[in-house]
């Protein structure tokens, strides 16, 4: 069992001159919290992006020390000596948000290997563990690849076979699903399902995911440094209503649930999915599914909020982003792109979405001119890609940071616009209320930051020089419920603007209700392209296009074969369409 007892840990701030930490005076990470872990049990640790949520992470796995009270793994305390804390570091695998911050090989056996290796473990043995741990994640075959070409979700599944080959006792895992694509993510969570009631770890996850906090055995919740509450997620979503939604966003998968429960199923008979869409098509579905079909939370499902095309960018004639039979390869190695053709309009929102290792972040890379196409033509405004026309915010934000504090990262760019310093400071302070950064953190290291105010770092310098075009790769992975609203109004705004926005994500639910236009991608290729209505209309398409049905589709396809009749003629409503007429008597 992890046992924590009233920790508290706090970070030496840019602005003490590197001084230790006054407990008395600093502000906390984390205030007094105390509880415990057990072999078995998947925890969920929930909370607002800078609750402590990551900094308990690594206390768990002794990457570094509380500042008061203890955590003891298993009967050992890390802090008494460096050999204890070896000890807990072994017992506790830890898979960062980032799996770049812990992949320390170029090919992927070795990476993988190099745990166990270091362990003393002979050859044969090392080998069988790389061999199973890859496996594990879906990268068997991978053995002999380079990991600089993975993409960002196979780096994460690459990080957590690493962590298994150690064979720990716990697993932390910090935000680990945020780059995996839809057909990745559903096998990562049963894989932490069988690791913890079938092999008896003890998982402990952070994450925003509903899904992952329904699938929880129990569900901590932290706020400003505290443990404010825990307990069965049935409980937090069917008794802390407010608690819940300042967690998550709105989904048809957590309003199905609910219905459910209110009905009298029992979570564990629908605490994915899968198993949702099952139970609905069943006899025992009946009286949710007529309260499916009738209930307005589900009604808006599909009624996308954009107009067609924003006034503002007919009137100024931007040209968008066009891009002309485009290919390319890195290092002379197999095609990424293949023939590419694609038009972003501007004054609409466009979602670029593909499973891992599709090619959706190498076009970024393209459409924002920081590579050239080895074929083919892109246009951004009707001239030539450039990075001064089109703003790219990266994948990972912390690749695109290097100043000494936010308030000097956001005036970066503008100032070498020649930006004067009286009007300067102003307009650092508006893109910073803009993206929902709080002032206190511009003179605040951008390194200091949590995962989610570090990634709205770099989309408020992205925004600082007001392109004509916007490309934002996975922008809200590691954002909490609020800043995820934030980051919908804040696109939203930009397409009002006249600007092309494409949007790059794995998370087809929470975009397909934002954008106007989708873009599928599979092997390099769109696979298919077209207003974001016709996806609810046809689910089907996304397999046609070969990309996992995201679970809003699955749930869709589970009630119509159920006898929930589609929207007659599937109606557009408002830009959307409505996706349910009522049930078949």
């Amino acid at each position: 069992m992890i046992e924590v007892s009233g920790v508290s840990a706090c970070y030496i701030s840019a602005d003490t001159g590197g001084d230790i930490c006054d407990l008395i005076t600093s502000q906390y990470a984390l205030n007094g919290v105390s509880c415990s872990f057990s072999p078995g049990e998947v925890v969920s640790l929930a909370g607002l992006n800078g609750s402590g949520k990551s900094t308990l992470s690594r206390l768990l796995c002794a990457m570094r020390l509380a500042d008061a009270g203890s955590v003891v793994v298993d009967g050992v305390d890390p802090a008494k000596s460096e050999h204890d804390r070896l000890a807990v570091r072994k017992a506790v695998g830890f898979v960062q948000q980032d799996p770049a911050d812990q992949i320390v090989s170029t090919l992927v056996f070795d990476e993988v290997a190099f745990g166990p290796r270091n362990l003393g473990l002979d050859e044969d043995d090392a080998c069988e563990r790389v061999r199973a741990s890859l496996a594990a994640v879906g990268l068997d075959g991978f053995e002999k690849r380079d990991v600089s070409g993975l993409s960002g979700g196979e780096q994460q599944r690459l990080a957590l076979a690493g962590v298994l080959a150690m064979d720990p006792a716990y697993l932390v895992l910090d935000e680990a699903t945020s780059h995996l694509d839809s057909a990745a993510r559903p096998a990562f969570r049963a894989l932490v399902d069988d690791l913890a009631h079938k092999r008896g770890l003890g998982i402990v996850q952070v994450t925003h995911d509903p899904v992952e906090l329904l699938a929880s055995d129990r569900v901590m919740v932290l706020d400003a440094g505290r443990l404010i509450w825990q307990g069965s997620p049935e409980a937090l979503l069917m008794g802390k209503h407010d608690l819940w939604d300042s967690l998550t966003l709105q989904s048809m998968y957590v309003s199905a649930v609910q219905m459910a429960l209110e009905g009298g199923a029992f979570l564990s008979s629908i605490r994915s999915p899968h198993m949702l869409a099952t139970w609905l098509k069943a006899p025992s579905g009946s009286f949710v599914r007529s309260r499916i079909a009738n209930d307005g939370r589900f009604s808006s499902y599909g009624q996308n909020e954009l107009d067609t095309q924003s006034a503002t960018s007919r009137q100024n004639g931007r040209g968008g982003i066009e891009v002309r039979d485009v290919s390319f390869a890195y290092d002379d190695a197999r095609p990424v792109l293949r023939s590419v053709s694609l038009r972003a309009e501007p004054g609409r929102l466009m979602l670029l979405a593909g499973r891992s290792g599709s090619g959706k972040s190498t076009l970024a890379m393209l459409l924002a001119g920081l590579s050239r196409p080895d074929a083919g033509e892109i246009f951004i405004d009707g001239l030539a890609a450039h990075p001064a026309r089109c703003s790219l915010a990266f994948q990972r934000p912390e690749n695109q940071l290097f100043s000494q504090t936010v308030r000097e990262e956001i005036a970066f760019a503008p100032r070498n616009a020649g930006v004067g310093a009286g009007e300067l400071d102003g307009r650092v302070r508006e893109i910073a209320a803009r993206v929902g950064l709080d002032e206190e953190l511009l003179d605040r290291s951008p390194f200091e930051l949590s995962g989610g105010q570090a990634r709205r770092v770099g989309l408020a310098c992205v925004l600082s020089l007001g392109a004509p075009a916007y490309v934002l790769d996975e922008p809200t992975a590691g954002l909490d419920a609020p800043g995820r609203r934030d980051l919908h109004r804040l696109v939203r705004e930009l397409a009002a603007e006249g600007s092309a926005v494409v949007l790059i994500s794995h998370d087809l639910d929470e975009w397909l209700c934002e954008v106007d236009d989708v873009a599928l991608m599979a092997d390099g290729r769109i696979a298919w392209s077209g207003p974001a209505g016709e996806l609810w209309e046809s689910p089907g398409i996304y397999r046609s296009a070969r990309i996992e049905p995201p679970d809003s589709a699955m749930l869709l396809e589970a009630l119509w074969a159920a006898g929930v009749q589609r929207s007659a003629d599937a109606k557009r409503v408002d830009g959307g369409m409505g996706v349910f007429d009522g049930e078949h008597e």
